[in-house]
């Protein structure tokens, strides 16, 4: 179990010292109520909180690095979110995100308590609220949320993601903020009796991760945008130089075996519960069906509806809505979903097999024209599939090919395709005589396992496991 002595011999919080801050309209009453009115978006978006054991423990670490910091009284909130993506973020008013795929991969508490500390130091130093206030409140995600979400999702509450809103919360945030917020994770650190080294222990083992997730799909090391060493732009360098600024490297406890133990039976991958994603494959045992999106989009299961966007700007959001009563797929398109837009011909054709309607629309925003194709597809008496395609106005026609190959993929899942789908999860190991690196490997279902094993529990290039020594395995 996490070891639950305090963090300090004696009472008061400890109060790190903060630079002056840049001037900050957004008063703390008002960053507050930003950061309740964005955390259900956030929650939407990213698979929603997860509660049971690995939830507590976040719960339990944030909550105690927060009583060390300079705003214990703050109502801090510290939510594990249920999705692949490998990231940790914060919002204003104290919350506090940390995905179960990061989690898992922190190689033991101190590592964790690093990325908790940095995003403490994010909020102590209220970095979104001076984004937002650069913003003036305008757009919260950009042209994805505005299109996305007010005009589609959010009509007649046919879904809550609002678009990929959350994507204005995950944007990098300057060299000096990352420093900054790196200088006071690893005072949260010292103050905790935590080793110092952990916080650049954990870039290192993102950076490895990040190269082995590259080869094994294709692209460059650091092309994921949603990844935390996407929107947290660092180096080794300037992490140890953070360490050096907080008053130099500290030995420290790292709670190995206990953080191991503690991820025992958490989710790897995609929650098979709320479909999953397996390269640009979707794939919803429950639902029964499967979409192949486009090549170059990041594929990304919310909550609520399936997101993939492109470096070039595109946008696709799939997800499903019902209404009362039934109508046509036309009808539905354009008097109930797009009813604000602008629509173009209004097209027939079948999806998976399902009636559908198509119409591409044009919206004039704050940031340019966007052009759009809607799909929807009658599935059952007032529900629909619905596919949305967004894009600059000069760029939509260089993903239409894409989206309508998409749309030719989408299909029932046979009985036998469902029922395959299975939960992987994290087992925690203890090391028996025998056992080596190369043989717990074997039972991993990644690509590079033996590499992978070696990152995910810190063990060196050439490092050999233990008996005795606890390691994380991934497993059905």
């Amino acid at each position: 179990m996490l070891n639950r002595r305090p963090f300090l011999a004696a009472g008061p919080a400890l109060l790190l010292a903060c630079p002056a801050a840049a001037q900050i309209f957004l008063s703390r009453e008002a960053e507050a109520r930003l950061g309740a009115q964005e955390h259900p978006k956030i929650l939407a978006q990213f698979g929603g909180a997860m509660e049971g054991p690995q939830a507590a423990y976040l719960r339990d670490l944030g909550g105690r690095l927060a009583q060390l910091s300079d705003r214990p009284d703050e109502r801090w909130t510290f939510t594990l979110l249920n999705t692949s993506v490998m990231n940790a973020f914060a919002l204003p008013g104290g919350y506090i995100y940390v995905t179960r795929a990061l989690m898992s991969l922190c190689a033991d508490e101190a590592e964790l308590a690093a990325v908790i500390g940095h995003e403490i130091g994010h909020v102590i130093h209220r970095h979104a609220a001076q984004r937002y206030d650069r913003q003036v409140g305008a757009q919260i995600g950009g042209v994805a949320a505005e299109i996305l979400g007010q005009i589609f999702l959010g009509v007649r509450g046919a879904g809550q993601i609002a678009g990929l809103a959350g994507q204005f919360w995950l944007a990098a945030y300057s060299r000096e903020q990352e420093f900054e917020a790196d200088t006071y994770g690893v005072r949260l650190l010292r103050a905790g009796g935590y080793t110092t080294e952990a916080m650049a222990s954990f870039l290192d083992r993102m950076n490895a991760w990040d190269r082995l997730d590259a080869a094994a799909t294709g692209r460059r090391p650091g092309e994921d945008q949603f990844s935390w060493l996407s929107t947290h732009p660092r180096t080794t360098e300037r992490v140890r130089a953070a360490i050096a600024q907080a008053g130099g490297d500290a030995r420290g406890r790292t709670a190995r075996d206990d953080h191991i133990r503690r991820l025992d039976g958490l989710v790897w991958g995609d929650d098979v519960n709320e479909g999953v994603v397996r390269g640009r494959t979707f794939l919803h045992p429950r639902l029964g069906i499967r979409l192949d999106f486009p090549q170059g989009f990041r594929v990304v299961n919310g909550k609520d509806a399936v997101s993939a966007t492109h470096r070039e700007g595109a946008q696709i959001v799939f997800d499903a809505a019902r209404i009362r009563g039934d109508i046509p797929p036309d009808q539905y398109l354009t008097r109930v979903w797009a009813q604000n837009v602008r629509l173009g011909t209004v097209s027939s054709l079948e999806v998976g097999g399902w009636p559908a309607a198509a119409a591409r629309g044009r919206v004039a925003t704050r940031q340019g024209t966007i052009d759009l194709v809607l799909v929807a597809a009658r599935f059952a008496p007032g529900r629909y599939w619905r596919f949305q395609l967004a894009a600059r106005a000069d760029r939509l026609e260089a993903f239409e090919a894409g989206f309508f190959a998409m749309l030719a993929s989408f299909r029932r899942l046979s009985r036998e395709e469902a029922e395959g789908i299975r939960p992987l999860r994290l087992r925690a190991h203890q090391v028996r005589a025998g056992d080596t690196v190369a043989s717990l490997a074997r039972a991993l279902p990644l690509p590079q396992a033996d590499q992978r094993l070696r990152v995910m529990n810190g063990l060196g290039a050439e490092e050999e496991v233990r008996p005795g020594m606890w390691v994380k395995l991934i497993a059905a």
